[in-house]
């Protein structure tokens, strides 16, 4: 069951997905990109100070860019972000797409939803699990 409700805005917003209350108990999914569903991004030209960091079991954890000194994409399906004391580990499909949006500091929100049925499009962005733990060293 999944907390998170969603609410289309104007259309030149339209891949942005915004939790209204995050205790809802029914989810809305907007019919337009995966992509909605698991993050929200500033328009092309601007960049963020903060990478948020919503975990299903309802943690949140929020990071400055400016700390932000790796990020590896290995496969297309596993993404490593490397902060000065933290390590972030997302998991999904098509995360090459993600890869560009971080590079340029894009993503406010990033989100791990359980996709269990849900009907999303092969081919496209999905954020499936995201472990956030100390860095080694």
């Amino acid at each position: 069951m999944n907390p998170l409700t969603a609410k289309t805005i104007s259309k030149m917003e339209t891949s942005r997905f915004i939790s209204k209350n995050p205790l809802s108990k029914a989810p809305t999914v907007p019919k337009e990109e995966n992509k909605s569903l698991f993050l929200e991004l500033l328009p092309e030209g601007f960049a963020g100070e903060m990478l948020s960091l919503e975990l299903r079991d309802g943690s949140l954890f929020g990071f400055p860019y400016a700390l932000l000194s790796k990020i590896h994409l290995s496969r297309g399906n596993q993404l490593t972000l490397m902060f000065s004391e933290d390590k972030a580990v997302i998991a999904g499909i098509e995360l090459k797409e993600l890869y560009q949006y971080l590079i340029k500091h894009r993503v406010t929100v990033l989100r791990e939803i359980d996709t269990r049925g849900f009907d999303l499009q092969n081919g496209k962005l999905s954020v499936s699990a995201i472990t956030v733990e100390k860095r080694e060293g």
